[in-house]
């Protein structure tokens, strides 16, 4: 798989150059964030690149733990083939930190995904870190895993950089 080398350079510099506070993650914070992930997949269906936006909205239960709901476009090129596809997630994420200003976590998803070809579901694994440039808001950068389970394999690592607004 190559590496998307922008978006990883650029996930470094932003996320080394902030400085600043943070509001105190606690029950009942809402979370909202539109990002953006890239990845280049070698599956049984040939070489597939992958260009994704999502956005997601969730809720704090706890200081450390946050559910909510994801919706992502992907457009896809399969062995030189294009489609999009749609997907609809419920996700958790985990903060291993909850006071400090660079937050690192883990995340699953459990969604629906539909394009022109197959509906699946899919399910996701990812870890990342925030850090907060404002009070309310962050930049995100992480990595995850994805199976999707139909005929249009699209399984594999994706590299994703967002922005998110804590209110």
């Amino acid at each position: 798989m190559k590496l998307c080398t922008p978006v990883v350079l650029a996930a470094v510099l932003l996320l080394g150059s902030c400085q600043t506070i943070q509001q105190p993650l606690r029950p009942g914070l809402t979370r909202t964030a539109v990002a953006t992930s890239y990845s280049d997949l070698d599956t049984p269906a040939g070489d597939t690149k992958e260009l994704a936006i999502h956005g997601s909205w969730g809720t704090f239960w706890e200081s450390d733990q946050e559910i909510g709901v994801k919706v992502a476009y992907d457009d896809l090129e399969v062995s030189g083939a294009s489609t999009e596809a749609w997907t609809l997630a419920l996700y958790g994420r985990y903060y291993l930190a909850t006071t400090e200003v660079l937050l690192p976590w883990v995340e699953l998803d459990l969604g629906w995904t539909d394009n022109d070809r197959d509906s699946n579901i899919s399910w996701l694994a990812g870890l990342g870190i925030t850090q907060f440039v404002t009070q309310g808001g962050a930049i995100e950068a992480g990595v995850t895993y994805q199976d999707a389970f139909g005929d249009v394999d699209t399984s594999g690592i994706r590299f994703l950089i967002g922005y998110s607004i804590f209110f």
